[in-house]
């Protein structure tokens, strides 16, 4: 399974950080790049855009409240 994760701030970074500690396939993606470095250092993969990061993943998670607020 591969999961593209899209914003790893406060609460996106732990989240997918859990994801590859269960050994589930990750790329990410954050506008801010540097905030990318401890999940590349546990093994994620980085997309330069968010396309990327939907097109190379099964399933798609992004920790946002005012995206998950908008679509609700």
């Amino acid at each position: 399974m591969k999961v593209a994760f899209l914003r790893t701030g406060l609460m996106g970074l732990p989240m997918a950080q859990r994801l590859l500690a269960a050994d589930i396939q990750l790329v990410a993606y954050n506008r801010t790049p540097e905030k990318l470095a401890p999940l590349q250092a546990a093994g994620a993969e980085i997309a330069p855009h968010p396309r990327h990061a939907i097109r190379a993943a099964e399933y798609i998670a992004i920790a946002a409240k005012r995206v998950i607020r908008n679509l609700m």
